[in-house]
Protein backbone atom coordinates (compact mmCIF):
# COMPACT_ATOMS: atom_id res chain seq x y z
CA UNK A 1 0.00 0.00 0.00
CA UNK A 2 1.06 3.56 -0.58
CA UNK A 3 1.88 5.60 2.46
CA UNK A 4 0.62 9.15 2.51
CA UNK A 5 2.76 9.99 5.50
CA UNK A 6 6.39 10.84 5.08
CA UNK A 7 9.05 8.29 5.91
CA UNK A 8 11.18 8.81 8.93
CA UNK A 9 14.79 9.34 7.95
CA UNK A 10 16.34 6.01 7.16
CA UNK A 11 17.36 3.97 10.16
CA UNK A 12 20.17 2.11 8.39
CA UNK A 13 21.56 1.81 4.89
CA UNK A 14 23.22 -1.23 3.37
CA UNK A 15 24.80 -1.99 -0.01
CA UNK A 16 21.50 -3.22 -1.49
CA UNK A 17 18.80 -1.65 0.68
CA UNK A 18 17.73 0.75 3.37
CA UNK A 19 15.59 0.22 6.44
CA UNK A 20 13.05 2.87 7.46
CA UNK A 21 10.01 3.40 9.66
CA UNK A 22 6.89 5.50 9.03
CA UNK A 23 5.16 7.69 11.62
CA UNK A 24 1.53 6.72 12.38
CA UNK A 25 1.92 3.39 10.58
CA UNK A 26 -0.24 0.33 11.30
CA UNK A 27 0.55 -2.41 13.80
CA UNK A 28 2.22 -4.81 14.30
CA UNK A 29 5.49 -2.95 14.80
CA UNK A 30 7.50 -3.25 11.59
CA UNK A 31 10.14 -1.63 9.42
CA UNK A 32 10.19 -1.10 5.68
CA UNK A 33 13.07 -2.54 3.67
CA UNK A 34 13.49 -0.86 0.29
CA UNK A 35 15.99 -2.22 -2.20
CA UNK A 36 17.89 -0.21 -4.81
CA UNK A 37 16.36 -2.37 -7.55
CA UNK A 38 12.82 -1.38 -6.51
CA UNK A 39 11.92 -4.47 -4.47
CA UNK A 40 10.39 -3.77 -1.08
CA UNK A 41 8.97 -5.60 1.88
CA UNK A 42 8.18 -5.08 5.52
CA UNK A 43 9.67 -6.96 8.44
CA UNK A 44 7.80 -7.36 11.72
CA UNK A 45 10.28 -6.36 14.39
CA UNK A 46 9.30 -8.81 17.14
CA UNK A 47 8.97 -11.95 14.99
CA UNK A 48 11.22 -11.02 12.02
CA UNK A 49 8.34 -12.15 9.78
CA UNK A 50 8.85 -10.86 6.25
CA UNK A 51 5.73 -9.54 4.52
CA UNK A 52 6.33 -9.54 0.78
CA UNK A 53 8.49 -11.71 -1.46
CA UNK A 54 12.16 -10.94 -1.94
CA UNK A 55 14.11 -13.11 -4.37
CA UNK A 56 16.63 -14.37 -3.73
CA UNK A 57 15.89 -14.47 -0.01
CA UNK A 58 19.61 -14.05 0.69
CA UNK A 59 19.27 -10.47 -0.59
CA UNK A 60 17.49 -9.67 2.69
CA UNK A 61 20.03 -11.36 5.00
CA UNK A 62 22.08 -8.28 5.88
CA UNK A 63 19.01 -6.22 6.79
CA UNK A 64 17.41 -9.08 8.76
CA UNK A 65 20.60 -9.59 10.77
CA UNK A 66 20.67 -5.88 11.61
CA UNK A 67 16.96 -5.78 12.55
CA UNK A 68 17.43 -8.80 14.81
CA UNK A 69 20.52 -7.31 16.47
CA UNK A 70 18.73 -3.98 17.04
CA UNK A 71 15.27 -5.34 17.88
CA UNK A 72 14.95 -3.67 21.32
CA UNK A 73 15.91 -0.21 20.10
CA UNK A 74 13.70 -0.55 17.00
CA UNK A 75 10.69 -1.48 19.16
CA UNK A 76 11.41 1.53 21.40
CA UNK A 77 11.64 3.82 18.34
CA UNK A 78 8.39 2.36 17.00
CA UNK A 79 6.57 3.21 20.25
CA UNK A 80 8.06 6.70 20.10
CA UNK A 81 6.96 7.62 16.54
CA UNK A 82 3.81 5.54 15.98
CA UNK A 83 1.05 7.14 18.03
Amino acid sequence: PLHHNRPMPKLEEFSQCRVSMYPRDHRPAHVHVEFRDGDRCTVEIASLKVVGTIRPASKLAEALDWIEANRASLLAQWEEIVR
